[in-house]
């Protein structure tokens, strides 16, 4: 399902951006990034009109990344949230996005991923 698709990488800790790097490519995305900065996750999104998902996650060195989110909600972008806060700790117009609760697996971010890209093909 993510053949091909161009996901953005928005995670500040090194090892684990390196790791979802390389299980995205191995599952044929074609990876933006990994970013671990607010900036430059907007310049990215600002200059790659074709992202077409992305795994983001929640606090990016005690900054929280919600004008990233809020810029692939209002793109509708499909994406996800890497977290180790609870779902009704996020603002509530994040609610109906899929998250994987930090510790995670990079097989659970995969499967995630591959659904929210599934559920939006399915509405368009």
């Amino acid at each position: 399902m993510m053949e091909g698709k161009r996901i953005l990488v928005v995670e500040d800790e090194f090892l684990v951006a390196e790791d979802l790097n390389c299980a995205l490519k191995n599952s044929g995305a074609r990876v933006l990034g990994p970013v671990g900065m607010i900036a430059d996750g907007l310049k990215l999104l600002d200059d790659s009109p074709d992202v077409e998902g992305a795994v983001v996650d929640v606090n990016l060195g005690g900054t929280l990344a919600y004008p990233i989110a809020q810029k692939l909600l209002d793109r509708n972008i499909p994406f996800i949230f890497t977290t180790a806060y609870d779902l009704k700790d996020l603002p509530e117009r994040f609610w109906n996005v899929s998250f994987c609760q930090k510790p995670t697996t990079m097989r659970k971010i995969i499967r995630t991923l591959e659904e929210a890209l599934g559920e939006s093909a399915g509405q368009s």
